[in-house]
């Protein structure tokens, strides 16, 4: 099941199916480093959704590629 994610902001990146590379600001109380990162586009995506029937917790995991 594919999944959708919404930004208010939009980056064009150069068209290399290996990596993309976005910028990311790093922040701990008052430091903060701006770095790059790499996304891998054919990365796995772990889902996991837990839910409560009879006072017992559930948690169900499933595998996906991105």
């Amino acid at each position: 099941m594919p999944i959708q994610l919404n930004f208010d902001e939009e980056r064009r990146y150069p068209d290399d199916p290996s990596e993309i590379t976005i910028p990311v600001l790093l922040t701990h109380g008052e430091k903060s480093l701006r770095i790059a990162a790499k996304a891998d586009p054919g990365a796995q995506v772990l889902r996991e959704t837990s839910s409560r029937k009879d006072g017992k917790i559930r948690t169900d995991r499933t595998e996906e590629r991105a």
